[in-house]
């Protein structure tokens, strides 16, 4: 888990041979529905239907990293960035057609590939993520969230929409500048499909908002086992407080399920008892708990690597997935 600054990109005024519409010009666009009319020639417009969700995304990314980069493609939305210490990376994949409206005009596009013009055009918009927040923190549940831009505008338009709110007018903030950023992301030994352990959402944000209520814990200390994850809360002076274990975290030949199911046998070559340790901090954790509104019913995957790194994954709603990385530096 690396980074590098990304120099493939750059700002081009280049045509290309895209298929055009009436006014001639090339666009990516999944939607039975047209976008809302304007009077301006627009860069993308994306619509959430499910709001409320990216609106928990973002208390998230609040608590986690300073600045939102936001990059447009034909096939969506992704969100990468990482936070000052290079502890800790988010990757938000988004997928176009599964949004109620999306709207991508690959012309207008403020990233183009120089090495490799045949390889896909992006537009990408940054913000701060404190003031992005705030402009959708009224977002409630089963309102939808509106976001778009013009041509040669440093503005990004935002409405919310639904319940009492009828998405006129809306909120307008100003991009901010940013060099995108390489994360090398690959070359992990465990499975997303068979990851070490699997937990209800639900329960395993509400475990770290207790983890994150205990009064002078320093950091949590994650056990990583094949088959299952035991976590543990640590004050300043060492003392335990309390520990949660999700799945198998000790030298038996099954595994209890998660959520009051039966025992099964599990078939394994490592040592059930073996395991290793990765620290941290509490502020992490608190900033999980946000994640509970993510999905309905979903499940929290958790993917831990010998070299102190830990995945999170998470799918979001209907429409996107979430991979949280964190490596601590600190382990035992």
């Amino acid at each position: 888990m690396s980074s590098n600054k990304s120099k493939k990109y750059s700002n081009a005024d280049d045509e290309s041979d895209n298929e055009s519409d009436c006014s001639g010009n090339s666009f990516t666009y999944v939607s039975e529905e047209e976008p809302i009319k304007h009077n301006k020639e627009l860069v993308f417009f994306i619509d959430f239907h499910d709001g409320y969700a990216f609106r928990q995304i973002m208390e998230f990314l609040k608590l986690t990293v300073t600045s939102v980069p936001m990059y447009f493609s034909e096939n969506g939305i992704s969100i990468l960035q990482g936070n000052g210490d290079g502890s800790l990376i988010v990757n938000i994949n988004i997928k176009g057609p599964e949004l109620l409206t999306y709207y991508f005009n690959k012309d207008l596009a403020n990233m183009q590939n120089t090495e490799a013009p045949d390889m896909p055009s992006y537009h990408m918009v940054c913000f701060n993520v404190s003031k992005f927040r705030d402009t959708i923190k009224s977002t409630a549940r089963k309102e939808g969230i509106r976001i778009f831009q013009y041509k040669d505008e440093s503005l990004v338009h935002i409405q919310v929409y639904g319940g009492n709110k009828n998405g006129e007018g809306g909120t307008a903030i100003e991009v901010q500048p940013y060099t995108p950023v390489h994360y090398e992301l690959s070359g992990f030994e465990q499975s997303t499909y068979n990851p070490n352990c699997r937990s209800p959402l639900s329960e395993f944000c509400n475990s770290c908002g207790h983890f994150g209520k205990v009064k002078s814990t320093k950091y949590t200390n994650f056990a990583c086992y094949p088959k299952g994850i035991k976590v543990t809360a640590v004050s300043e002076t060492g003392t335990i407080s309390m520990f949660k274990k999700w799945g198998e975290c000790e030298s038996n030949d099954s595994m209890k399920i998660p959520g009051g199911g039966p025992r099964i046998n599990i078939n394994d070559t490592k040592s059930k008892n073996s395991h290793f340790n990765v620290k941290i901090p509490i502020e992490f954790i608190k900033a999980l708990s946000k994640l509970s509104n993510l999905t309905n019913n979903g499940i929290m995957r958790v993917c831990c690597e010998t070299d102190n790194i830990i995945r999170f994954i998470v799918s979001i709603s209907y429409y996107a997935e979430l991979t949280i990385y964190y490596r601590s530096s600190d382990n035992e």
